[in-house]
């Protein structure tokens, strides 16, 4: 576990049990939390909703390695090159904290060059798993851009 994971689990360990804190603990604790949330552009629960805080933490994140093994399950196996760098991407990913955006940004960069303008079923399927759109809504903005072209 990273130290950024640790640290969010013990501000949010301290916020659920403020009368074991210091008050000074605590409200360090709340912008710590605060200020996670933020990068994730979350909002951050009322105070009187502390029990809150872990459940929506842990909704919001995703988890960019289950998703890149779910996308690398989707490409055929001829896209040698593609799986090769998509297990790149997932090997990066493995030792960064959660709350770091870096490997998602890799991994974006990396279907940007390899589905450039997705027709097959598989690019399309491959490109939901990273968005959660679905790949009826993809198809729909990829054909609304290729219209304006």
């Amino acid at each position: 576990m990273s130290k950024h994971t640790q640290d969010y689990l013990s501000a949010i360990y301290i916020v659920k049990n403020p009368e074991e804190y210091d008050e000074r603990d605590v409200h360090k604790a709340e912008s710590y939390i605060q200020s996670f949330n933020d990068a994730l552009n979350l909002e951050l629960p009322l105070k009187n909703n502390k029990n809150e805080l872990n459940i929506l933490a842990m909704e919001k994140v995703r988890n960019c390695c289950l998703v890149i093994k779910q996308m690398i399950q989707e490409v055929p196996l001829t896209e040698k090159e593609f799986i090769k760098e998509l297990e790149w991407n997932f090997e990066d990913a493995r030792y960064k904290a959660p709350e770091q955006k870096l490997q998602w940004q890799r991994t974006q960069k990396t279907l940007i060059y390899h589905i450039p303008k997705p027709t097959e079923e598989w690019e399309f399927k491959v490109l939901s798993i990273f968005t959660t759109m679905t790949v009826d809504e993809i198809k729909k903005k990829y054909n609304m851009k290729n219209i304006r072209l």
